[in-house]
């Protein structure tokens, strides 16, 4: 297994522990307010010696750094089970930001007829070519921002 590979399982397992919680009554470990099976609130946080007794539990070595690739799976898999990954859902950045870009772009397109008035595309143009953008779609997040930021500053002059 390679370097980053690793890390980013450990990684995953030092996360997952300092968001589990364990159940006083039954010693579950969860990822809710509530255990699952008892209902009981006020959980406690997982504390070190917990988590280290889990990982001799689960693979016979009290700490991260001495197991090999198969066990940080395993490990990793046993805090899924306990629910980690339904709790705390990977979000990539790169995808959120893509998200993110596409409102700010429908936001843009419904402010600017409104704001512009009836030659909106005609003025929207002439700004993303003094951008130096041939398009919307190339724009980047800061260019959005721009074109935002004049489309509010001309709304306040129009007003005014």
């Amino acid at each position: 297994m390679d370097a980053v590979t690793r890390r980013a399982i450990v990684g995953k397992i030092h996360m997952a522990k300092d968001r589990a919680r364990v159940c006083p009554d039954c010693g579950r470990i969860h990822f809710s307010d509530s255990c699952p099976a008892c209902k009981i609130d006020g959980q406690a946080s997982m504390d070190d010696s917990r988590y280290r007794q889990f990982l001799t539990d689960l693979t016979g070595v009290d700490s991260c750094t001495k197991m090999a690739e198969r066990e940080l799976q395993k490990v990793a898999d046993a805090f899924d089970r306990a629910g980690y990954s339904t709790a705390y859902p990977f979000l990539s950045p790169t995808k959120e930001l893509r998200k993110q870009k596409e409102r700010m772009k429908r936001l843009i397109l419904k402010r600017a007829p409104l704001v512009l008035g009836y030659k909106w595309k005609c003025r929207m143009q002439g700004m993303l070519t003094k951008m130096g953008k041939p398009s919307l779609d190339f724009c980047d997040f800061t260019d959005l921002r721009k074109l935002l930021g004049w489309l509010n500053r001309t709304e306040k002059y129009q007003g005014e």
